[in-house]
């Protein structure tokens, strides 16, 4: 049987019993075993993660660090530690991932998941009151780094997965509904944290996030499909297989271009991440737990792209999307950060995720047509190495910058209208993405009007 389909969808899809010039079946994607336990397990996965990290950066700005100088560069350090996992161990997940079974790898990285997150329930319910704070900020990071470093073998897992289970008539589809479904999380997510920490503590918040890695565990050990490696990644050695990864991106100008585009974007990301708790606090006059409505209403825009993608891809280039999703981004941020009507910022957010939703699901077919089945994990994880770095890095500089004295001084006005330190941050964020865009525009434009020219011509 061909790897493409997978076991699970043999029973759905005739083989070559199909008659010649007779029109195949329509695959029904709800009706493969794979999808069927694969996709709710990706959702709980990604439920688990969402939780976790905001439960750690609303638990420092509203408690731990409270009132404190140091409390961006503590919430800073919870972006770092999520980065650091896909900046070491994603280029080494996406060479492993191509040599072992991907269904063992799947099955590990939950348990691995599972156990770093709940290492923390019995630190926060016995230990928190008793050991130095800063123990319990480097616990809290080193569960953050392992858990990450788990997430990103199952991450290059998950789309092989995909990719060898379902046909690819439907991957578009099926990387659609993923990617909604990530956005709704993204939705339910913030939301959730905020009562689960307030209301619950922060060890109960901890502990369901630890759940969810369990029940996605059980849900993929329940499918079985063709999961080994081909013998050409097998028989390489690990630098050969990793260069190989490296190469497949680099040598192909659109992969390259959207990476370093990515990279740009990764800087402006880290610091709307690390700023926009404080934003929330000293711009919009909210309390910290609002930073959930926020991350609601963008994820309500993200959903909405992911849902609108196919109908897009039908008329436009993935590249040119990219580049004109960006724009338009940057530019929606810059007015987010002037806003301090808290409903035009709740509008702004959501106008600012449907074009990135677009681009989310659009750009991971880009990435499998691009490259070949026994590379595609290393040069996801190539792709995602430089943007990564990037991201630690813009991080790190804005978390030392806003703890420092130096913030008092980033303040001025524009046109009358007060700009705060915060505001003055985020629209910086704002102004990096657009710059983004701008540089990558000439290669992805000419390669969106060669698809176009490819494709009317076919």
């Amino acid at each position: 049987m061909d790897e493409k389909t997978g076991s699970d969808v043999e029973s759905v899809i005739p083989g070559d019993e199909t008659a010649v010039g007779v029109e195949p079946p329509r695959v029904q994607l709800w009706r493969l075993r794979a999808w069927l336990l694969g996709y709710p397990s990706a959702v709980l996965s990604k439920l688990g993660d969402v939780i976790f990290e905001l439960t750690l950066i609303v638990w420092i700005a509203s408690e731990l660090g409270r009132g404190t100088q140091w409390a961006p560069m503590a919430v800073s350090g919870v972006l770092i530690a999520t980065a650091v996992p896909t900046l070491v161990a994603g280029p080494i997940a996406g060479t492993l991932v191509d040599r072992w079974d991907r269904r063992t790898v799947l099955l590990w990285s939950s348990v691995v998941q599972a156990v770093s997150v709940g290492s923390l329930v019995p630190m926060i319910w016995f230990l928190s009151d008793s050991i130095p704070l800063w123990v319990t900020l480097v616990w809290m990071y080193g569960a953050v780094v392992v858990s990450n470093v788990g997430a990103q073998f199952y991450q290059q897992a998950r789309t092989l997965m995909v990719v060898s289970t379902i046909p690819e008539s439907v991957q578009t589809q099926a990387f659609a509904y993923q990617q909604g479904a990530y956005s709704v999380i993204s939705i339910v997510g913030p939301p959730l944290s905020a009562p689960l920490l307030f209301t619950l503590g922060a060890h109960w918040a901890v502990a369901v996030n630890a759940l969810t890695f369990v029940i996605a565990g059980f849900l993929l050990w329940r499918v079985r499909w063709k999961s080994a490696p081909v013998e050409e990644s097998r028989g390489q050695g690990f630098w050969a297989a990793t260069w190989v990864g490296l190469k497949a991106v680099f040598g192909n100008p659109v992969l390259r271009t959207i990476m370093l585009a990515m990279s740009v974007v990764a800087v402006a990301s880290a610091i709307l991440n690390a700023m926009l708790v404080f934003f929330v606090q000293w711009s919009l006059g909210q309390p910290a737990s609002f930073l959930g409505v926020l991350g609601m209403c963008y994820a309500g825009g993200a959903l909405a792209g992911a849902a609108l993608a196919p109908s897009v891809q039908k008329r436009m280039s993935a590249t040119n999307v990219f580049v004109s999703a960006l724009v338009l981004s940057g530019l929606l941020v810059v007015a987010f950060a002037l806003s301090s009507n808290t409903v035009l910022a709740m509008g702004l957010l959501f106008v600012t995720g449907l074009p990135l939703g677009v681009v989310n699901v659009l750009l991971t077919p880009v990435v499998i047509a691009a490259v070949d089945r026994p590379t595609l994990g290393r040069a996801v994880a190539a792709m995602n190495f430089l943007p990564t770095a990037a991201s630690m890095a813009g991080a790190a500089l804005v978390g030392a910058f806003a703890s420092s004295s130096l913030l008092d001084s980033f303040e001025f006005s524009v046109l009358g209208l007060q700009v705060g330190p915060y505001s003055a941050l985020i629209g910086a964020a704002g102004l990096i993405m657009f710059a983004a865009a701008v540089v990558a525009a000439p290669t992805l434009l000419r390669a969106g009007a060669e698809a176009t020219s490819a494709k009317a011509n076919s």
